[in-house]
C-alpha cells in the first residue's frame, strides 16, 4: 500500500484576519507538508512552536503573512510531532 508522502496545506477562506495554528492533525512518519495562504486569503497566521505538535526552527513562532511564505514540515512519526525542515519567512 502507497500512502502520500507530501502535501500542502493552505490556510485562509473564511478565517479572521490573525489566527493561530499549534496542532496539525494526522501524518505518517516522513510525509512532508508545506503550510502557506490560499492564494485569496489577505490574513496572518502564526505556527506555535511546541505548544501542540509544531517543533520550529530556533525554537521559536514563526508568522505566515504574505503569499510567497512557505513553512515545509516533516512528520516524526517516533515523537507524533511535525519538525520545521525550511521556512522562507520571517
Amino acid at each position: 500500500m502507497l500512502l502520500p508522502l507530501l502535501a500542502n496545506l493552505g490556510l485562509g477562506g473564511g478565517a479572521p484576519t490573525a489566527t493561530s495554528l499549534d496542532t496539525i492533525n494526522g501524518g505518517i512518519d516522513g510525509m512532508l507538508l508545506t503550510v502557506k495562504l490560499d492564494s485569496s486569503a489577505s490574513i496572518s497566521v502564526t505556527l506555535k512552536h511546541d505548544t501542540g505538535n509544531l517543533l520550529l526552527d530556533g525554537s521559536a513562532d514563526r508568522t505566515i503573512d504574505a503569499q510567497g511564505d512557505r513553512v515545509l514540515l516533516q512528520y516524526d512519526g517516533d515523537i507524533s510531532k511535525w519538525i520545521q525542515i525550511i521556512g522562507n519567512n520571517a
